[in-house]
Formats: structure tokens, sequence, C-alpha cells
């Protein structure tokens, strides 16, 4: 009998289709995890199945990691991150996802350490200037923060990708909440 492959990513597509069919949900063509829409729970899975053909890659366990952060596992979640890291020390996603899990710990020292090593390898980014905003801001060096929200706007202006939708809310609201305490 020869020997058949198939790609991983169709395994995975095949397993989802059938959970979505089960639940009842719109097909993968309507929902896939390429698209962003996929839900996480099922996303995690697809992730899950991929990393056991390709471990060593570091792109879809730093996807795995995202969804983890959003489900609130944060430990697997730093697991994952961490994981890319012993890979890959200078991964730009994985250390920013990390400062985002100590933001979320409220390890606002550890966080900004995270945040300051992201934005030197990737200085245009500008949801890192947003992270690194709402840290300051949260350890009172407002100033600090008012910068770094500044330069995200800056870098939002002169973008030509266009940004998560929430950057220019976020980047606001900080500006609006710092304002506020600038008031006497």
């Amino acid at each position: 009998m020869p020997a058949t492959t198939s790609r991983p990513s169709s395994i995975g597509a095949i397993f989802v289709a059938l959970l979505l069919f089960a639940a009842g949900q719109p097909p993968p063509a309507v929902a896939h995890i390429e698209k962003g829409n996929m839900p996480d729970a099922l996303a995690q899975m697809e992730y899950r199945i991929l990393l056991e053909f390709e471990p060593d890659n570091t792109k879809v366990r730093n996807q795995l990691g995202m969804v983890l952060y959003r489900l609130g596992k944060l430990d697997e979640a730093t697991k994952q991150f961490r994981e890319v890291l012993r890979r890959k020390p200078n991964d730009f996603n994985a250390i920013d996802a990390l400062g985002l899990v100590a933001l979320k710990r409220n390890r606002l020292q550890e966080a900004l350490a995270r945040f300051q090593k992201a934005v030197t390898i990737q200085p245009a980014d500008v949801m890192v200037y947003v992270h690194l905003g709402e840290t300051l801001e949260r350890l009172d060096r407002r100033d600090e923060a008012r910068a770094a929200y500044e330069r995200a706007r800056a870098l939002l202006a002169q973008s030509a990708k266009p940004p998560p939708a929430t950057a220019q809310e976020r980047i606001n609201a900080g500006l609006q909440r710092l304002k506020a305490l600038a008031r006497p």
C-alpha cells in the first residue's frame, strides 16, 4: 500500500469542519483560522494539532499563546511564549505577549521591561507603544506614558497597513486619562 501524506493544516481543517458541523456552526469557509474569525476554543485546538506536526513553528506557537491569553489561560500562554523565546530569543511577538501577560497579572515592572525590549526590536509597531503607554500610566509615570501614546499616534498616522481597530481608541483614551489627571 503506498504511503500517503497530507498537509497538517488539511487535517486540522477537516477536524474543525467536523466540530463546526456537529455544533451547527458555519462551515470553515466562513469561520476559518487564517481569517481570524474562528472562535478561540476551536482555534486553540487547530493550533495544537498543527504543533503536533510542526513543533518548531514559532508563528503557530505565538498564535496559540495569544488564543490562550484571550481565554485567560495565562500560565499556558506564558509557557508557549517562553518556548518561542527558547527557539528565537528576540521574537518580537513573544516578548510583547509576555508583556501583556505580565500587565494582566499586574506585574508592572516585568511588563515595562518586556515592552521596552519589544520597542527596541520593532520600533515602528503602534501597539507596542500603546502597551508601553498603558504600563507607564499604571506606574504613574505620566510624562513617559504621554510620550508613548504620542509616539503610537504618530506611527498610526504614518502607517501604510491598517492598525488594529482599537488602536486609535486606546491611544485617545490613554491621553484623555492623562489629561484628566493633569487638571488641578
